[in-house]
């Protein structure tokens, strides 16, 4: 075998890189020092993965290594140019990184795209969607507050808006008129032509929008949207010299204006300071083959992607080539051996780095689904010591810099108390609900963002929880219609066929209040299983003729003016020891003959028997019970949730036996007064006990309750693993 040659590679290097060379994919080569010429990096997920990248760069740069004698080598498959433009622009590595761009990925083609395609079609068809109108209005300084196109989508997804027509209606609602999009459809009418001259001072005006009265220079970020926009004006100008010579063959409408214009390319040249010397090359695996470097970092090393996989052939596969020639002796050209094809080129480029060779590759995508490294790998650990990959450098996903990635560590710091005086005071006198106690017993980080950072919900409400609202609201008025009819809101056989209209006509009237859908293809649908549930469970109440009256319906207490509740209450909130309270809407308070209370609170699938409340953090109805004790005045012999739908509509709760109520309800739910009194008193305990963490500032997770069957709800705000 041929000796290493000195000219090539730095002396302490030789013997690695030279070894890599010779010997790379032959069978029964030997192992050898990697010495330092050679290392791997490993990351949790490609952002990781890239930051370990760019901490080697640094460390060279920083021993004197000049920045152009480095190179990373990357394919768009495996390591996202803008991430890798990020991350080495934040650690201040010079760089260069050319590459090619959809004019529909820049910020001004994205917003011409966008408003080409809420231009209505001249046949009739619909205009764009929502995302096409926020599109334009989202470009830079096209709007001077960009809150009001922030606020319009959060309106528009709320209302199920989701056409650019119905989002431009609601802005237009409160806000001046979107004129350009009738200059373009007024445009389109007058033919090609006159769209893409339209189209093009549009362009003009996009890229000139955030630095209207200005004498601006353009920055470095800046280059791609002038690139843009002279792209955009080239292929403009060239269809409307196509439409002037051969009409036919020119885009007719605006939509398809936009779709030919999206993929319009431009030249990229992101770096800092930009190109040539003094910078870090970022390159594709074949650009580098006809020169060498000091260093060079091969990034994306993963499976599918170096090497990429093979593509299957469109037309006929090989069994039916294989026949074709025999049949007709027409012999078709012959698939290309991909996987050798990219072992040279993984040969190639790792035969250019004279001192240092860095492969790297990432364990896991940014949503924490698994991916497998490169076998390239593996065949380059095959050719040195085990002490490789051994040492391989990892990061894990999710690490921040100066943060140990250590669970212990992190666990502690998540379970310091709070410490700012403004928002413990809010905590001490906070007036809690009942299901936002159940919630901090739940996990205490998941109330603090739902119930304290309260961020407006981006979606419409979750049809069950609409169809729950307008559940409550109209049971409330078909018993107070009954009432009103009868003197009694008394479900009995007699009444059920006359409160079956009252609970059509309350659904009909509420409904306005409480959307069921945000789809009008599905509202009907939902309002007619509603209204069936609802009806199967009047007769269900029906048939049991309970001997209790319902005295109170939708029963608030503790509910100030402005409430997100609804209306204010009379009763005031209910005051637990240690300076709790407590506020709450009871859906309804049934009485006995002899004063004795019980409590209903409607669920919309199964109800919890009362043997898990405590175990299950289910203290709304206990709480509700204490309430309807306190501040009524009034003996509670019971509380019960009671199904709105489902099979089984028979309420589960807890009856206390020493009342003989004559109430119908299931064995195991008629229990003794004392036992009463220790769901009520542990209800209480547990309220106050999540009271006094808040108090304290003990905003700990708790994974194992946080979301359904456990894990975090929040984890990119609260980052705590299981």
């Amino acid at each position: 075998m041929l000796k290493p040659r000195a000219e090539h590679y730095a002396p302490r290097a030789r013997a690695a890189l030279s070894h890599l060379e010779r010997r790379l994919f032959e069978p029964g080569a030997s192992r050898v020092d990697p010495g330092a010429a050679v290392r791997l990096l490993e990351g949790g997920g490609e952002r990781a993965e890239l930051e370990l990248v760019a901490r080697e760069i640094v460390q060279l740069l920083q021993g004197g290594m000049a920045p152009e004698e480095i190179a990373v080598l990357a394919r768009p498959a495996g390591t996202s140019p803008d991430l890798l433009e990020e991350i080495f622009a934040a650690a201040g590595i010079p760089f260069a990184l050319h590459r090619r761009r959809r004019l529909g990925d820049t910020a001004v083609g994205r917003a011409l795209v966008g408003l080409l395609r809420c231009v209505p079609a001249t046949d009739g068809l619909p205009a764009g969607e929502l995302g096409h109108l926020m599109a334009w209005l989202r470009a830079p300084g096209l709007l001077r507050h960009a809150a009001l196109a922030d606020r319009l989508e959060l309106q528009a997804r709320r209302a199920g808006a989701l056409s650019a027509a119905g989002a431009r209606q609601l802005w237009e609602q409160g806000n001046w008129p979107l004129e350009a999009i009738d200059r373009l459809a007024e445009a389109q009418e007058r033919g090609a032509a006159s769209l893409f001259e339209r189209a093009a001072r549009e362009l003009y005006w996009l890229f000139s929008a955030p630095r209207r009265a200005e004498a601006h220079l353009l920055s470095d970020e800046e280059r791609d949207e002038a690139s843009a926009l002279a792209a955009g004006r080239r292929a403009l100008a060239e269809l409307r010299e196509l439409a002037r010579v051969a009409p036919e063959l020119a885009p007719g409408s605006a939509g398809d204006l936009a779709q030919a214009l999206e993929d319009v390319e431009i030249d990229s040249g992101d770096g800092r300071p930009g190109t040539g010397s003094g910078a870090v090359a970022v390159l594709h695996p074949l650009a580098l083959r006809a020169r060498r470097v000091r260093a060079l970092f091969v990034c994306g090393l993963q499976e599918g992607v170096f090497p990429a996989r093979a593509r299957p052939r469109p037309l006929l596969a090989e069994e039916e080539r294989r026949r074709l020639a025999e049949v007709s002796g027409l012999r078709l050209q012959e698939p290309q051996d991909v996987l050798a094809a990219e072992r040279y080129l993984l040969y190639a480029a790792l035969s250019r780095p004279e001192e240092r060779l860095i492969l790297s590759w990432h364990v896991a995508d940014d949503d924490g689904q698994a991916t497998s490294r490169s076998l390239f790998v593996d065949d380059v650990c095959d050719l040195f010591a085990e002490r490789l990959a051994a040492c391989a450098t990892r990061r894990p996903l999710g690490a921040v810099d100066g943060v140990s990635p250590a669970r212990s560590h992190y666990r502690s710091r998540m379970r310091e108390p709070l410490h700012d005086a403004q928002l413990l005071e809010r905590l001490r006198g906070h007036v809690w609900s009942a299901s936002s106690i159940e919630r901090w017993v739940d996990c205490p980080v998941a109330w603090f963002v739902e119930r304290m950072l309260s961020p407006r919900p981006f979606d419409p409400d979750p049809e069950p929880l609409a169809r729950g609202g307008l559940a409550h609201a109209a049971l409330k008025d078909t018993l107070e219609g009954l009432r009103g009819e009868t003197g009694s809101a008394r479900l009995t056989p007699a009444n059920l066929p006359r409160a079956r209209e009252l609970l059509a006509q309350a659904l009909a009237e509420n409904e306005p209040e409480h959307p069921l859908s945000v789809a009008p293809e599905r509202r009907t649908a939902v309002r007619r299983r509603l209204q069936v549930d609802l009806g199967r469970y009047l007769r269900h109440a029906a048939e049991e003729e309970s001997p209790l009256e319902p005295r109170e319906l939708e029963l608030g207490f503790g509910i100030a003016e402005g409430d997100e509740r609804g209306e204010p209450s009379s009763l005031p909130a209910l005051e637990l020891p240690g300076g709790v309270r407590v506020r709450g809407r009871i859906d309804r308070v049934d009485l006995s003959d002899d004063g004795h209370a019980v409590v209903y609170d409607y669920k919309t699938s199964k109800a919890p028997p009362s043997a898990r409340w405590a175990k299950d953090r289910n203290l709304q109805l206990a709480l509700y019970m204490r309430a309807v004790e306190q501040l009524m005045a009034v003996p509670v012999a019971g509380g019960f949730y009671q199904p709105l739908s489902g099979n089984d509509l028979r309420a589960r709760g807890v009856l206390d036996r020493d009342t003989d109520l004559g109430l119908a309800c299931m064995t195991p739910d008629v229990v003794d007064h004392a036992r009463v009194r220790e769901l009520l008193d542990q209800a209480v305990a547990l309220a106050r006990e999540a009271a006094g963490e808040a108090a304290r500032g003990e905003l700990g997770p708790r994974p194992e309750t946080c979301a359904f069957k456990g894990g975090c709800q929040y984890p990119t705000i609260c980052r705590c693993e299981r």
